[in-house]
């Protein structure tokens, strides 16, 4: 008989997403009323407006966070889907999610801005990557003497 904690592992991940989704599309609400309660229905007149679309404006979920901590430790989307317990293909979609949320284009700029705003902590950062770093990572020190 097999088992079925790899359909409820699947099944809990499928709920979390989808309540992950309605938190963003309530957030893209709220913002969409208060761009119309300002009355800037009308096209911004400069191209910084422009790019400041209502989607970057969005809060980062738990699990996006997360992910944007891993990138900014440096792991490949393999290692975070590792560490995350999800599939390659998840890692995918919150790190296009993150890029699309920070209104950055790479994975660099995603973590650059992630430092510089404060989005994630450095120091986590580093013990991630230490703690993911493999003995093939880890360059000798030369000795002294």
């Amino acid at each position: 008989m097999k088992s079925t904690a790899p359909i409820h592992r699947l099944a809990e991940h499928a709920v979390q997403c989808a309540e992950q989704a309605l938190e963003s599309l309530a957030r893209l609400v709220e913002l969409l009323a208060q761009l119309s309660d300002e009355g800037r229905e009308t096209e911004p007149a400069c191209p910084e407006e422009r790019r400041a679309t209502p989607l970057s404006g969005l809060q980062l979920t738990k699990q996006e966070r997360r992910v944007l901590t891993l990138v900014a430790a440096g792991l490949p989307n393999r290692r975070i889907a590792e560490l995350m317990g999800i599939s390659d293909k998840t890692v995918k979609n919150y790190v296009h999610s993150v890029l699309v949320k920070l209104d950055v284009n790479t994975r660099t700029e995603a973590a650059s801005k992630a430092l510089s705003e404060h989005l994630v902590d450095p120091d986590e950062c580093r013990r991630v990557r230490l703690r993911s770093a493999g003995a093939a990572d880890l360059v000798p020190v030369p000795r002294e003497g």
